[in-house]
Order: structure tokens, then C-alpha cells, then sequence
């Protein structure tokens, strides 16, 4: 065989979420004295509504989202075409943040919203709504800046993350790479006869790395590694006691039938590598858990079956090409076994079909190496 298959086994973390408001999109309880902050939050959440719809409607137009700077035509033009008119305050102004990725078509915009005051003449602004083309969620107004990354945030809508799982993913540098990149950042993360898809840094500051991922039917794997990198974030964030606890329930999960060759593939990693590895995996990877671990997991995840769905692609790739060494393992025995035995007219009739298996077996790993190698 003229390509050689290296067996996977990755280690990644990062969380999603969505999550949406309704009515006026207010947030908390407010008391009649506090009816100014609710309705600036509420206003401030259907400006951004209103916003996704135009930039809905954009993107239908063009097959993109415009940059900040082509805020202004672009929604003129719309206007001109009869689209909705966009609201009065647009994103960027005080308060609102809209930022776009033009080559991956992404966007994220936010608007901070107020805590109603806790003393007279005090008022902290400390939670921010944020949509992309994909949902919306809340976090920490703190990361409603400029700087917003907008990957970052398209990964907590597209993985369905918790309130909490977004605040950790958007307190951490998160990078999407090259895999020349990434097998520079990830180095001697991995066993060596793993395949490496992102990896997260410990240590101050912490980092997150992920293998921008451009095969059209194993995108969504790009999702499945930032949650699963997320998660070893959460992970590392465990009280002693509750990681105690959390390692049992893996423990007992992994033990299970249906998951052995999960546990064939841990082997791979350093022993005090498998438990961190084990909480990621069973989360991005494996629907219907025990009811204890998927209590666990809603903490990071508001649904964790379609975050498992985007998983498929990728896994029956790898079941695929494992389906098709076996067989070839067996036509090649048969063949050899043919030739030992003198029996050289059936065994030339059985080499055509044989090379023909090679061939689509090199499809299959070539576009398995084209992710990594």
C-alpha cells in the first residue's frame, strides 16, 4: 500500500453554548425602581436582534458579512434594496461591539447590559449578550471589546456551551492554526503516534491552538476540537474533591461495553494523561451517557447531541479506513496463500481487484493525512 495509516487519537477541549432570550431580552429580576436598567438591556438585545436579521439578509445578498469598516455602505445598499432598515444605535457604538472574520464568513457583535444599581448613584456593567450567525449567548461584558475574537465566540454557539463554559473559553487566547503551526504549538503534547488536532497550554498565560480544519465534510470536527479543548481547561479548573468524584463517573463510563476502543486508544497517552483525556473524549464523542456524567456535562454544554453529531463525519472516516485493513489484510493473506500453493492463474486474477482495494483504501488515508501529516 503506498499510503501509510496512522491511528488517531486526539486531545482537546473548549465548550459551546446557545442560548436565546425572548420577549425584550431583559436579564435578571428588576424590581419596579429598576424598570430604566431593564429597558436599556431589553432595547440593547433587540437592536442586536434586529442587526442579525440585516446581516442575515447580507450575506443571502452577497455570500459574505461585512467588515466593520463596510458597515456603512453595505447596510445603504440594503436600505436602497429595500431591506430592513438597521436600528438607530448600531453595533460599535458605546456599549455595542461587531467585529467579522471575511474569509470564514463569521461575525460576532455584543452589547454590554447594566446590573441595576446596588447603591444609590452606583451602577456596574457586568454581563454582555452575544450573537453570531449561529445563536447567542451570555458572558462577562469584559470580553465585549474590540478585541472580540470572533472564531472564539462562533465556537460557543456552535457547540451549544453554558454561560460558565463561555466565560473559560473566551478567557483564553484561542488561535485557530495551520498544522504546520499546530504540530509546532502542540510539541510533546502527544504521544507520537497520535494524531494532533489542538492542544491546551497550561501554565500563565494559558493558550488554546486548534487545526483549522478546511476538508468541506470534516469541518465541524474544527468545533468538536475547541470543545473538547475547552474541556481540558474545566477539567484542570476541578476542585480536588469534585475531580475525585468526576473520575469515578469516567471510570465507570469507560468501563462500559461499547467503548473498548476508547480504551485501546488511552493507551497511547501518559498514564496521568488518560483521566483529562477520558472527560474530553466521552463528552464530544459519545451520546447517552450515565445520567451522573450527563449531569456533569450540563454544566459546560446546554446539549451535547448535536456538538456529538458533529463528531460522525469524522468517526466513520476513521471506521472506514479500520474496516478496509482488515479487509485487505485478509485479501492479502488469501493472495499469499494463493501463491504458496502454486496456484499463480488465481492468484494474478485476484491481484487486479486487490490493487483496486489499495486504491480506494489511499483515498480514504490520504484524506486521513491530509488533516495532519
Amino acid at each position: 500500500m503506498s499510503t501509510r495509516f496512522i491511528r488517531t487519537v486526539y486531545t482537546v477541549v473548549i465548550a459551546g453554548l446557545l442560548l436565546g432570550l425572548a420577549g425584550a431580552g431583559a436579564w435578571g429580576i428588576y424590581t419596579s425602581n429598576q424598570t430604566d436598567a431593564a429597558e436599556r438591556d431589553g432595547a440593547r438585545v433587540n437592536d442586536l436582534l434586529r442587526w442579525r436579521q440585516v446581516l442575515a439578509d447580507y450575506h443571502a445578498r452577497t455570500g459574505r458579512f461585512p467588515t466593520p469598516d463596510q458597515r456603512e455602505q453595505a447596510f445603504a445598499e440594503l436600505e436602497q434594496q429595500g431591506a430592513p432598515i438597521p436600528p438607530k444605535t448600531q453595533p460599535s457604538e458605546p456599549h455595542y461591539r461587531y467585529s467579522a472574520d471575511q474569509p470564514g464568513g463569521f461575525y460576532v457583535m455584543c452589547a454590554a447590559l447594566e446590573r441595576p444599581p446596588e447603591s444609590a448613584g452606583r451602577s456596574t456593567t457586568e454581563t454582555a449578550y452575544f450573537v453570531t450567525a449561529g445563536g447567542s449567548f451570555m458572558a462577562k461584558a469584559e470580553y465585549c471589546t474590540d478585541a472580540l475574537p470572533v472564531r472564539t465566540a462562533n465556537f460557543v454557539t456552535a457547540t451549544s456551551m453554558t454561560t460558565d463554559a463561555a466565560n473559560t473559553l473566551l478567557g483564553i487566547p484561542t488561535t485557530l492554526e495551520n498544522k504546520e503551526r499546530i504540530r509546532e504549538l502542540c510539541a510533546g503534547t502527544r504521544d507520537t503516534r497520535t494524531a494532533v488536532y489542538g492542544c491546551f497550554r497550561t501554565g500563565k498565560p494559558e493558550s488554546i491552538a486548534i487545526l483549522e480544519i478546511t476538508d468541506p465534510g470534516l469541518r465541524s470536527q474544527t468545533d468538536v476540537v475547541a470543545a473538547h479543548e475547552l474541556l481540558h481547561a474545566a477539567y484542570e479548573r476541578l476542585e480536588p474533591a469534585e475531580r475525585a468524584r468526576v473520575d469515578k463517573l469516567l471510570a465507570e463510563q469507560a468501563a462500559q461495553p461499547g467503548f473498548e476502543v476508547l480504551a485501546e486508544e488511552l493507551t497511547l497517552y501518559a498514564e496521568a494523561e488518560r483521566t483529562g483525556e477520558l472527560h474530553s473524549r466521552l463528552a464530544t464523542e459519545y451520546a447517552g451517557l450515565s445520567p451522573e456524567l450527563e449531569r456533569y456535562y450540563a454544566r459546560y454544554f446546554r446539549t451535547r447531541g448535536p456538538l456529538v453529531a458533529k463528531y460522525e463525519p469524522y468517526r466513520a472516516l476513521l471506521s472506514n479506513i479500520r474496516n478496509q485493513e482488515a479487509h485487505l489484510e485478509q485479501s492479502r493473506t488469501r493472495l499469499e496463500a494463493l501463491l504458496a500453493d502454486g496456484q499463480d492463474d488465481a492468484y494474478n486474477d485476484g491481484v487486479g481487484p486487490y490493487n483496486r482495494e489499495v486504491a480506494e483504501y489511499n483515498v480514504l488515508a490520504n484524506r486521513y493525512n491530509l488533516l495532519t501529516r
